[in-house]
């Protein structure tokens, strides 16, 4: 009788052994699918809008033709670290009256960009062989005589500041003047771009 109870001890323990074998897979399936659930739950979603942290501000929109336009600019960086920048102004004739040529093709009598930089502060320092000048605290480069950082691609003028050397330091703002005027001989719809780019974005001129 003993041996019997004892042999049916055995069994029933083989039996839960069994038992917990067989559910110990399904208890690890649902463990499985809980840890998945909650980590697939818990997946980050973020609809904010990342902005350029380099504002540039112009009224771009009231140039008249064949006037003189004096335009104020300002470029601010509102990060908190330096940025490496290209002011790049792009220019292009938007119908078929007109198109830029060898370097204009005529259709500037002025367009000079000026900036405020700190020590300079008259012309001897300012003027160059090139033709820069100085003017109402501006340092001007006049893009007419000087012709470095401009050019000529797929029919679009652009006129570059700067190579992308000197960064504007985190919360700095720059102060800029555009003088603008087309000549007598200028005819045709024009387009005025400018934004401040980086080395990469830039046009290679």
């Amino acid at each position: 009788m003993e041996e019997e109870n004892k042999t049916k001890k055995k069994k029933s323990f083989f039996k839960s052994k069994l038992f917990l074998f067989a559910i110990l897979p399904i208890f690890f399936i649902m463990l499985v699918t809980a840890a998945l659930t909650g980590f697939l739950s818990n997946v980050i979603t973020w609809n904010g809008n990342v902005e350029n942290p380099l504002v540039l501000t112009g009224d771009f929109e009231s140039i008249a033709p064949h006037e003189m336009n004096i335009i104020d600019t300002t470029l601010e960086n509102k990060a908190s670290y330096d940025i490496n920048t290209i002011v790049e102004v792009s220019i292009e004739a938007t119908d078929e009256g007109d198109s830029f040529g060898d370097p204009f093709g005529g259709e500037f009598e002025t367009l000079a960009i000026g900036l405020i930089i700190l020590g300079v502060g008259d012309n001897a320092k300012c003027i160059t062989a090139t033709g820069d000048f100085y003017e109402d605290g501006y340092c001007y480069w006049d893009s007419i005589t000087d012709r470095h950082f401009t050019g000529i691609v797929d029919g679009i003028y652009y006129v570059q500041m700067g190579d992308g050397s000197v960064p504007i330091l985190a919360g700095e703002t720059l102060y800029g003047r555009l003088q603008l005027r087309f000549s007598e001989f200028a005819l045709g719809n024009f387009s005025i771009d400018v934004k401040a780019v980086t080395i990469e974005e830039a046009q290679i001129l």
